[in-house]
């Protein structure tokens, strides 16, 4: 199949189809309003795989007496650790255009339990401008330049130590992109109950001395069956391209886990490579990927802040979209709850392959939960 076929066939599979919104389970924040222009957020977010996350988020308002807004964002876990800057014009020049600069790092250790067994660092720094097109939908432009970095690694796949974009352990990226946001999700109290959204992204830059192209195509709806039943479904893709030699291996598009497959590790499925020295597998990712997921479930309890529900997942990523054929996506199927707590939100669930083979990496119980402290 021609990645070009691929890729249009998805583009009208989203259009024709009825997805629902993913919840995500966001960590809880303390949040002290120290003045009516500032506010700090701290917070603690868990799961099973990457444990403990904190973070702590500190935003000015009416930066300098102006109407510019910046954020500065602090995360640290057992695995990556990471800083963001970005300051906002919501109306720049008085226009219906917003711009954003934004420069964030990030420090990621060895995790062998995703197949990960290096480390690297990464900078970026990016300016958007953004608009509103109607009540439903936005548009963004943005220019940017990120930093992969190596040199802290003792080992890496031999994928990335023989690419033809890594230089002096490093891949210097830069990129132009255009994103597009469609949304009519209406919320009740804790969950979304109708409505779709439909995301769309193209990205063109150079990795290193090679051109690439990636496009992403999203979608998901949610429709009510009743006071309380709901049903709601996903699709996702994604489709890299170019023009000269091997596909950068910094673009390629990861899957597995909550949001994409549940029951595999996050970011497990799709091509491995082996590491240069020790020869242990590591996973890096797909040229192309694609996700599916359909739940059905019911919202319960008086305070309407408990859904519960079924749901079966499908998607992997390849660097051949012949092995995205319907027939040979990773399928799951599983149960889950979502739980609006008084201490922050609560997602788990649990998920078995379809098919399940000697060296799938599965995880089926995965939870997540963001607490006040």
């Amino acid at each position: 199949m021609k990645p070009h076929k691929f890729f249009s066939g998805l583009i009208l599979l989203s259009s024709l189809s009825v997805f629902a919104p993913q919840l995500h389970a966001a960590p809880a924040a303390f949040e002290v309003d120290t003045s009516s222009e500032g506010m700090f957020k701290i917070g603690l977010f868990y799961d099973n795989l990457y444990k403990t996350t904190f973070n702590f988020t500190l935003e000015q308002q009416n930066l300098f007496g102006t109407d510019d807004n910046l954020v500065l964002d602090v995360s640290h876990s057992v695995y990556s650790s990471g800083l963001t800057v970005r300051s906002t014009d919501p109306d720049l020049f008085e226009s219906p255009w917003s711009r954003t600069f934004s420069f964030s790092t990030r420090q990621v250790s060895a995790n062998k339990d995703v197949l990960r067994d290096y480390s690297f660092g990464t900078a970026d720094a990016e300016v958007s401008f953004a608009r509103e097109l109607g009540p439903h939908s936005g548009i963004s432009f943005a220019v940017g330049y990120n930093l992969l970095d190596f040199k802290k690694s003792e080992d890496v796949p031999q994928l990335v130590a023989d690419a033809e974009v890594l230089h002096d352990d490093q891949v210097h990226t830069g990129y132009v992109a255009v994103r597009n946001q469609f949304s009519t999700l209406t919320e009740d109290e804790n969950f979304a109950t109708s409505g779709s959204t439909i995301g769309t992204s193209l990205e063109i830059g150079n990795a290193g001395a090679s051109p690439y192209a990636v496009v992403q195509v999203s979608a998901q709806h949610f429709m009510a069956l009743g006071d309380r039943m709901f049903a709601k479904g996903r699709v996702a893709a994604s489709a890299g391209f170019t023009n000269k030699g091997e596909f950068p291996f910094n673009k390629n598009t990861f899957v597995g886990g909550p949001g994409t497959v549940r029951g595999y590790k996050p970011n497990s499925l799709g091509p491995v490579s082996p590491m240069e020295f020790s020869g242990e597998d590591a996973v890096v990712g797909g040229q192309y990927a694609l996700t599916s997921s359909l739940e059905l479930g019911m919202i319960v309890g008086p305070k309407r802040n408990l859904a519960v529900f079924a749901f079966t997942d499908a998607g992997d990523a390849a660097n051949d979209t012949n092995d995205l054929q319907p027939g040979k996506l990773k399928r799951t199927h599983g149960v889950g709850l979502r739980w609006q707590s008084p201490l922050g939100p609560l997602d788990v669930s649990y998920a078995v392959p379809a098919h399940k083979r000697d060296n799938d990496r599965t995880q089926e119980l995965q939870f997540t939960l963001g607490w006040v402290f």
